[in-house]
């Protein structure tokens, strides 16, 4: 392996990267245990090494969707474990017609 070119392969691809934080999805490689499928969200840095590495690639606009969704749905049922186990109950009533507060 040529150092040189991997760093400045890895350099090219980070200037490549847009600002602040990439979302990457994981390239399956049975041989190396690798899953792949799984988004992260991760820095410029990381996104050019795991790039460079060919463990990742950057996710498609419905990825990150898709990824974001499920961090949400994942914070609420916590939220609501969390409200379980502390013995806390949230009830909605219907707002009474014509009834001032």
């Amino acid at each position: 392996m040529d150092l040189q070119q991997y760093w400045k392969d890895r350099r090219a691809i980070q200037n490549g990267l847009p600002e602040g934080d990439v979302f990457l999805v994981s390239i399956e490689n049975p041989r190396r245990g690798w899953t792949g499928g799984i988004v992260t969200e991760v820095s410029r840095e990381i996104a050019a090494r795991d790039i460079a590495e060919g463990s990742h690639r950057i996710a498609t606009p419905e990825e990150v969707e898709a990824y974001r969704i499920d961090q949400q749905r994942r914070a609420e049922r916590q939220r609501a474990n969390a409200r379980e186990a502390a013995g806390v109950s949230i009830f909605t009533l219907p707002a009474a017609r014509g009834r001032k507060p």
